[in-house]
């Protein structure tokens, strides 16, 4: 049996007991998996703390094709219906609204990047327990 590895010990939002329960499920069923596939080195680390060892860690970093996403022509129609300038450069996330992944970060930045970039614009597309917490920051 093989799993993608959940981790949560950085779980910032997520109540002590899940988080008790979510690590103590995975250490119980650890010795019966042969493979966890993580996404980053941290993943992997935090991994063998639970006891895991090295040679049941993969490691398989999260990608994007390039031929498929690359950057190209806009799409001035779709532009246009988001209010993205014609020649401004666009900055976005796209996550779960959520502590861990630190879009309050992108948001207490924006003043800076809009006296560099006058024309910016900056897209956040996700949902979660923070969004209106972020919607209000920003």
């Amino acid at each position: 049996m093989s799993r993608f590895m959940i981790m949560l010990y950085d779980y910032i939002d997520t109540p002590a007991w899940k988080k008790w329960l979510y690590m103590a499920v995975e250490k119980a069923t650890s010795p019966v998996t042969s493979r966890f596939i993580c996404i980053s080195p941290a993943m992997a680390k935090d991994t063998g703390r639970l006891g895991v060892s090295r040679q049941k860690i993969s490691i398989i970093h999260n990608g994007v094709d390039l031929k498929r996403f690359c950057p190209g022509k806009r799409n001035r129609a779709f532009a246009h219906r988001l209010g993205i300038s014609k020649s401004g450069p666009v900055i976005g996330t796209v996550g779960r609204m959520v502590t861990e992944k630190g879009q309050v970060y992108l948001i207490d930045a924006l003043p800076e990047l809009m006296r560099r970039f006058p024309d910016i614009t900056c897209l956040f597309v996700g949902d979660g327990p923070l969004l209106s917490f972020l919607k209000k920051r920003a």
